[in-house]
């Protein structure tokens, strides 16, 4: 098929096909009549004209070519390739902008200008290289064949996207040459002659055919013409012939055209009516029958947001008013800058129109005609949109002159009806302000009756008093009695306020002195648990000085029995109870619920406040000791997550670290291990062991608490806990006295450790019970590390023999 294309036989009909058939559509064009579409048929002539030019020009040369001029035939492949690409260009122009419009205008004169330019340079360079092989397999060719598929897919994507009238065949047209262009690339068949792009071409061009149907815009607008009225007959009498003839459509050479009663009737109400609404109404009413709009909208100009109002509209299908709307200017395109040039605004039926469409509740919006309306000034005034959803007429120059000659008489209408309102409502305001000042006036005339009524009554008073002196003596005595009376008010009024102050007064005395008589019992109160302080703490000195509790070091200290521990315990717990009552008459007078404190009282008392929890501190230490040297130390094992753990440890230090605004580090490693030992045990242990580091911390030190699981052979067997502090460190030698509990009695204060030996002794004690160990090391200046190694499982000798010890 390509090689038959070629040839100079198919050739011959390859132009002649593509020639006929430009020829064809250019004929059907032309042969239409239609005046409303003479826009579209010049476009139409133009572009098809353009077309048949350049498949005459390209026959010529392919003649003379034929014919032996070498140069020619030399130069006739790129000139193939030019012209065909120019001709795509011009089949996009004609499909998909059948209506003038400046911006895709001017850019296909600019592209078609570029093309040229690029065909002149492709000529050149061909001719210097002096056509070294065939263009269908040089880069030059497959260029010129790229850009041929380029510009026709892109077209049909705007016809698909646009879709004017009758898209689809100038899309499948457009389609096929991409086709044709895309395997004449890649099929880089011998020669310089595009045939499969040939091929293509035949089977496209002939649907230039349906180009001229845009031109079909339906049967014109007719003239309503009605027949004279028939007087009613009874159904025996005879008809006239006369009644029943038809009414000739010319007479004396002019159409005769009757006006329906209905429509007179309008005219009338037009003419009479002083209302804005429905003066409005009945004009666009007139419009829509008049230009047979199916649609006709009276608008205002946008506004400073750019919207629009609709201020009234008629449909004619349907024959019924449409109510007001507001609309945004954009679904409306160029509308702004129509009103504002006072020009006609016209859009084809297009998808920019769907929003439109939707806003009124049409399918479609149709053709758009937009026709503005301005005062004497040329102001913007209003406009007239005219649009055809369901018959899609396409409105020409005629129906603008319908509109543009009635335009000055409309805009008079208009601004006339507005004129007559505003002064009617002046006139209703100044009619208003008349009753007002009538009634104002009626009002002062009443007042000066009155008032002179009032002159006379005081005239012949004065006449009164004039006569009798008597009179006047009897009223200096009323005012002389008045002004006494007026005193004794006075003086009687300020005596209610003394009295009023004096109870006042007395009744703030009686809340001093029962305030006064509450602070001494409040005194006496904290005076007498004071005394239950230093009495408590005699008790304790005591019982620490006894042998139950100062007993030899744990290496060498023989356990207590169980009748001394169960001694030592209850009076732990006898002393709780009335540590228990003063922490809470203290925490009382400090909520100063019961009295005002003053600020060396609240210093006082959080002094009392202190010493008695750091005196249930030691009593509950007391009763830890006991309990371990006893031998009754309950170890339960159970499932334990030592993260929850190290959280309460440190919730329960916590405002201890406040206090002296310690910071505290965690490193915890994501793959500990759940345990299976006593919780409570490991919680004090911890718990011990982050006290005496923030007792060791300076100010603004840091603490570091680290937890790792250890393995052997692969399976988690210990955790080890670190606590290290910040303090000044322990001294080599005190290092085997930090966990005796009674270095105290013997020794001096160990440097470095904040514990007084109660809490790291239990912490020891607590961890050998486990089956565990515990261990210090310490750098002097740098602070100490306590460590702690426990099983993840406690072992069972370990759990038997604290059974058997309890």
């Amino acid at each position: 098929m390509s090689e038959l294309i070629t040839s100079p036989t198919g050739s011959l009909a390859y132009h002649l096909v593509l020639a006929f058939s430009v020829l064809g559509a250019l004929q059907s064009v032309l042969n239409s009549a239609d005046e409303r579409s003479a826009e579209m048929r010049g476009r139409m002539v133009f572009g098809l004209g353009a077309l048949l030019g350049l498949r005459a020009l390209l026959f010529l040369a392919a003649g003379l070519a034929v014919q032996g001029v070498a140069r020619l035939g030399m130069l006739l492949p790129v000139v193939d390739r030019t012209v065909g690409v120019v001709s795509v260009v011009l089949l996009v122009w004609l499909w998909a902008f059948p209506r003038p419009r400046r911006a895709p205008d001017a850019a296909t004169l600019l592209v078609v200008a570029l093309v040229f330019m690029m065909g002149s340079l492709s000529a050149l360079y061909w001719a210097s290289n002096g056509a070294p092989e065939s263009l269908n397999q040089n880069d030059l060719g497959f260029a010129w064949d790229g850009l041929t598929f380029a510009l026709a897919l892109g077209g049909a994507f705007l016809l698909f996207v646009s879709k004017p009238a009758h898209w689809g065949a100038g899309a499948v047209m457009l389609l096929l040459v991409a086709v044709g262009a895309l395997v004449q690339m890649f099929a880089a068949l011998p020669g310089d002659t595009p045939g499969m792009l040939r091929v293509a071409q035949l089977a496209a061009f002939p649907l230039l055919f349906s180009l001229p149907r845009r031109l079909d815009l339906g049967p014109a607008p007719a003239q309503v013409i009605t027949a004279p009225t028939v007087e009613a007959r009874s159904p025996e009498a005879p008809v006239p012939p006369a009644a029943v003839a038809p009414v000739p459509a010319e007479a004396n050479g002019k159409r005769q055209a009757g006006l329906p009663a209905s429509e007179f009737k309008a005219i009338v109400q037009l003419a009479a009516s002083d209302k804005p609404e429905e003066v409005a109404q009945l004009l666009v009413r007139h419009l829509a029958h008049g230009l047979l709009a199916d649609v006709t909208l009276l608008m205002t100009p946008p506004d400073s947001g750019g919207q629009i109002i609709v201020m009234c509209g008629y449909d004619l299908i349907r024959e019924e008013p449409m109510g007001g709307t507001l609309l945004d200017q954009k679904v409306i395109p160029g509308y702004a800058e129509a009103l504002q040039r006072g020009r006609a605004l016209q859009i084809p039926e297009s998808n920019k129109l769907e929003k439109l469409a939707r806003a009124l509740g049409t399918q479609k919006a149709g053709h758009l005609l937009v026709l503005p309306l301005a005062n004497a000034e040329g102001k913007p005034l209003a406009a007239l949109a005219l649009l055809s959803p369901y018959s899609k007429r396409v409105w020409n120059a005629d129906d603008q002159l319908y509109v543009r000659e009635a335009a000055p008489l409309i805009s008079h209408l208009l601004e006339k009806t507005q004129r007559l309102v505003t002064l009617r409502e002046n006139s209703m305001g100044s009619e208003a302000r008349l009753r007002e000042i009538s009634e104002e006036r009626d009002r002062i005339a009443e007042e000066h009756r009155a008032a002179l009524g009032e002159l006379d009554v005081l005239r012949h008073e004065m006449e009164t008093a004039r006569d009798s002196v008597e009179t006047a003596q009897m009223q200096q005595e009323l005012q002389r009695l008045r002004s006494e009376v007026a005193a004794g008010a006075s003086a009687g009024g300020a005596l209610m306020a003394s009295a009023e102050e004096l109870n006042s007064l007395q009744t703030e005395n009686d809340k001093l002195k029962a305030e006064l008589a509450n602070f001494d019992k409040l005194k006496k109160g904290a005076s007498a648990m004071v005394q239950d302080r230093d009495r408590l703490k005699a008790e304790l000195a005591a019982l620490k000085a006894s042998p139950a509790v100062a007993a030899q070091p744990a290496s060498a200290a023989p356990g207590l029995s169980l009748e001394q521990a169960e001694v030592i315990a209850s009076i732990a717990q006898d002393l709780r109870q009335p540590m228990s009552s003063i922490i809470g008459y203290t925490d009382l007078l400090l909520s100063e619920s019961v009295g005002i404190l003053g600020a060396l009282q609240r210093k006082f008392l959080d002094r009392v406040k202190a010493s008695t929890e750091r005196t249930n501190s030691l009593i509950s230490n007391l009763i830890q000791i006991t309990a371990l040297d006893s031998g009754n130390v309950q170890i339960t094992p159970e499932a334990v997550d030592l993260s929850s753990v190290i959280d309460n440890s440190i919730g329960e230090t916590s405002s201890q670290m406040r206090e002296k605004n310690i910071s505290l580090r965690v490193d915890l490693a994501d793959n500990l291990p759940r345990m299976h030992t006593d919780k409570d045990a490991i919680q004090q242990i911890l718990t011990h062991l982050l006290s005496n580091a923030g007792a060791a911390t300076p100010n603004e030190g840091e603490i570091l608490l680290r937890a790792r699981s250890e393995s052997r052979n692969g399976h988690a067997e210990s955790v080890l806990m670190e606590v290290a502090d910040s303090g000044e460190g322990i001294p080599e030698d005190d290092l085997p006295r930090v966990f005796s509990r009674l270095y105290r009695a013997d020794n001096p204060l160990i440097q470095g450790v904040g514990e007084t030996g109660v809490g790291l002794s239990i912490a020891k004690t607590l961890t050998e019970a486990l089956g565990g160990s515990i261990w210090v090391e310490s750098q002097l200046g740098k602070g100490s590390t306590f460590r702690v190694r426990l099983p993840i499982e406690t072992p069972l000798e370990v759990h038997h023999a604290g059974s058997a010890e309890a």
